[in-house]
């Protein structure tokens, strides 16, 4: 992290308990997502439900699917990967361009995510009447 300058920046969390998911998705600016072998994209779509835009590796099986590239997050090869999260994190701007479209298309596109009953009370601790809580 010291070498690409994001070390006062960046910050490891570790195991988070599923209470605490709300207030640290919340609390993020980004999520690098960096599984090459996920199947399971939840937490990708438990950040951006939050308004908190994802950076994912392009070669995430279903990445593309949730992540627009530009639009409500970025898709990055590992080649990249530095820079473009190095990009965002000092571009507020873009971030916060990228949190609504994100947000959106979780809850239109994916509206069967919230009701299986490991997600319901992640979800009810973030879309209160379709705006962050």
């Amino acid at each position: 992290m010291k070498d690409y300058g994001l070390h006062r920046r960046v910050l490891f969390l570790g195991t988070v308990e599923n209470a605490a998911l709300p207030e640290a998705y919340k609390n993020a600016d980004l999520l690098v997502f960096l599984s090459r072998f996920e199947g399971n994209l939840a937490v990708v779509m438990e950040s951006m439900t939050s308004g908190t835009p994802v950076v994912s590796l392009d070669t995430t099986p279903g990445a593309n699917e949730v992540i627009l590239h530009g639009q409500n997050g970025l898709l990055s090869s590992p080649v990249y990967l530095a820079r473009d999260v190095r990009g965002l994190v000092r571009d507020r701007s873009r971030l916060n361009q990228m949190a609504k479209p994100g947000r959106q298309r979780i809850i239109q596109e994916y509206n069967l995510f919230c009701p299986f009953e490991a997600h319901r009370n992640f979800c009810a601790n973030i879309v209160v009447d379709g705006r962050r809580s």
